[in-house]
């Protein structure tokens, strides 16, 4: 009986413990993460295309604490916005997030009115950047994430930027030079003078203060006296301002800072009204020469009266011949000659370039690529082609269908590309190609193929229908088709040159010289333009080529459209439009027609990783346990009942 009575403990124990080994298994292989390493393969390889479906989740600027948080909790894969510093050590605490610092196309930096005294002093303008402690302005404004810089072209331009190329920098606070620039240009303090104490502007050279020294019916020495205009509001803006302020003091330059809105900012820009005001600048587009040279400083480039009214011959002639350089080599020569006569005549006084934080997961993810003047992903297209799942993860494809989820801190203000600008073109940039890109892993790189694989820049002189300028001949491969399925030929590039981007909104000045495209056949294309060198051909053809069967039935509204469905924003680009929900999300689907797209094997069957085999055996086991078990308590249960009734026929 004691034998008897033990048989259903012990199977019921045996159960308890089959279940429990195998519940503990498959729980366990849920919690497991494996970290593994990945680098690119050195070399230009455009091949690309695992991800098949891309979420864009709309995370507005003031919600920024709650985009950090579903970064952390996995709900996302990436922030590629502006981080707070001071965020960063929570970020970091957590083992499957990457933290990157990287220079962006933006800096901060001093205008200077170089048509209003004393300003108009160059002298005045070098000795406010001799004293200037740009380490401090970094460390108070930014944390210490920025890089302090002189020239006007941003560091991550590493190409086109002169900053190595100086032997002396403006980076740190030196009170003497700057005083000794001032007494040298007798911009000096005598105790005679109005303002002991103060310096002012010894106009005579005199050496005392005498009626030589006023400037008409403005006294000198109140006329050294300048407001700093900062934007109200914001710590980027006001304490280089502050920290100029004092630098200034001990130089005994009188100035007082003055809080004004952006827009006061832009009127005082606009009138001249202006001394000095601290902005942020941008370059833009990312990868293109340095247009601030000519647009800015150029008597006659397009912001010359808005901004610096820096007036200078020998400039004018380096700055025409930067723009009509013939090769990228010699644009880049011309550029730094270009930023040697700033430096001596400084009309800017350039701050700090600014670092951008940013966040990955990378517990699953690999292949962020930082492009040169780009974060590794918003207006980056590389990284969107080449992020894909670790081998630990299942592989570069997946197993099942892949979906990559990231942010945008503001959504498309339009679906129209010509229209619009900033974050909508993180978006377009996927869905549409251009006849070439700059490749992100050689900055020296002048161009890698997109639609086109060659081209060829040629002088044009005038004769005919032919004016004196530059013709580009572009090579286009022969296997892209739009998403909907149609050849893409010369065709569309034609008609994007000539009936599409001169109605854009932020496109019509890029092809502004550009009067002529020909097209000898399908997959070559002959674009003329009146303007010669390199730079205008950066320009002019880094534009996105549209569809003109898509495009052209729009024409009677003169484009003010806003395409909605998948067929009217039909691109050539590795991902296609699948959905939007205004103010929510933008989702777009992997184009498998796409012309570098890599061949996405079957997904047949996943081959498990080691620790999947040992949950398949305990799992096993646990199963084998459980069928004995019922096997052993089928078989008391049946001698029993074969016991019962033999001592009952014995009774009977």
């Amino acid at each position: 009986m004691g034998s008897q009575t033990n048989h259903p403990r012990i199977l019921i124990l045996s159960l308890s413990l089959a279940f429990l080994l195998t519940t503990f298994t498959l729980s366990d292989s849920s919690n497991l993460v494996i970290s593994g390493s990945w680098t690119y393969p050195s070399g230009y390889d455009p091949h690309g295309g695992y991800i098949d479906r891309l979420v864009f989740k709309v995370y507005p600027s003031e919600d920024i604490a709650q985009a950090l948080l579903a970064l952390l909790t996995g709900t996302v894969y990436s922030y590629d916005e502006l981080i707070p510093y001071h965020s960063v050590p929570d970020l970091q605490a957590n083992p499957g997030i990457e933290i990157t610092s990287e220079l962006g196309m933006s800096y901060r930096q001093f205008t200077l009115n170089c048509d209003r005294f004393p300003t108009n002093l160059t002298a005045y303008r070098v000795a406010l950047a001799q004293a200037l402690n740009k380490y401090m302005a970094v460390e108070i404004t930014e944390g210490g994430f920025a890089q302090v810089m002189d020239n006007p072209i941003p560091l991550a331009f590493e190409f086109w930027s002169y900053e190595n190329q100086m032997t002396s920098h403006f980076y740190a606070e030196d009170i003497i030079s700057a005083n000794a620039t001032l007494d040298a240009a007798h911009i000096i303090d005598t105790p005679d003078s109005p303002h002991p104490g103060w310096r002012y502007y010894d106009a005579d050279m005199s050496g005392n203060w005498t009626q030589g020294d006023f400037r008409g019916d403005v006294l000198a020495p109140e006329g050294l006296k300048i407001e700093l205009w900062a934007s109200a509001g914001g710590i980027s803006g006001f304490y280089p301002v502050l920290t100029l302020f004092h630098c200034m003091e001990k130089c005994g330059l009188q100035a007082d800072i003055v809080e004004v809105s952006f827009n006061w900012l832009i009127s005082g820009l606009e009138s001249g009204e202006y001394n000095l005001g601290c902005f942020s600048w941008n370059i833009n587009p990312p990868g293109n020469p340095p247009y601030i040279l000519y647009d800015m400083f150029h008597s006659e480039g397009e912001y010359y009266d808005f901004f610096y009214r820096f007036n200078n011959s020998e400039y004018d002639y380096n700055c025409t011949q930067f723009m009509n350089a013939p090769t990228r080599l010699e644009a880049r020569n011309w550029a730094w000659n270009c930023c040697r006569i700033l430096m001596a005549e400084m009309p800017m006084i350039v701050c700090f370039n600014f670092e951008f934080i940013h966040a990955y997961r990378t517990d699953l993810w690999e292949g962020y690529i930082p492009q040169v003047g780009v974060n590794r992903m918003k207006g980056n297209p590389y990284t969107y082609e080449q992020i894909r799942l670790k081998e630990e993860a299942g592989g570069p494809f997946g197993c099942l269908p892949t979906e990559y989820v990231t942010i945008l801190s503001e959504g498309m203000e339009s679906t129209n590309t010509i229209l619009t600008s900033g974050y909508a073109q993180t978006i377009f940039n996927l869905l549409y190609s251009q006849l070439w890109r700059i490749d992100p892993l050689d900055p020296y790189t002048e161009a890698a193929p997109d639609l086109a694989y060659d081209w060829t820049l040629e002088p044009t002189i005038a004769s005919g229908d032919i004016q004196e300028g530059m013709k580009y001949t572009f090579h286009l491969y022969e296997n892209i088709t739009w998403h909907d399925g149609t050849p893409f030929t010369s065709e569309d590039v034609q008609y994007s040159f000539l009936n599409i981007h001169p109605l854009g909104t932020y496109t019509a000045e890029n092809v502004e010289s550009i009067y002529r495209v020909d097209t000898p056949d399908e997959y070559t294309v002959e674009i003329y333009s009146n303007r010669s060198g390199y730079v205008t051909f950066i320009e002019a053809t880094s534009i996105q080529i549209l569809p003109k069967h898509i495009w052209n039935s729009y024409e009677s509204i003169n484009f003010t459209w806003s395409p909605t469905t998948p067929e009217d924003l039909s691109g050539t680009g590795c991902y296609q439009w699948v959905s939007r929900t205004t103010g929510q999300e933008i989702v777009l689907n992997r184009y498998a027609d796409w012309h570098f797209a890599i061949d996405h094997p079957p997904r047949i069957s996943c081959p498990p990783p080691a620790y999947l085999l040992w949950v398949i055996i305990f799992t096993f086991i646990g199963v084998l346990i459980i069928v004995l078990q019922l096997f052993i308590l089928c078989l008391l249960l049946f001698r029993r009942r074969k016991r019962q009734a033999k001592k009952g026929e014995a009774t009977q």
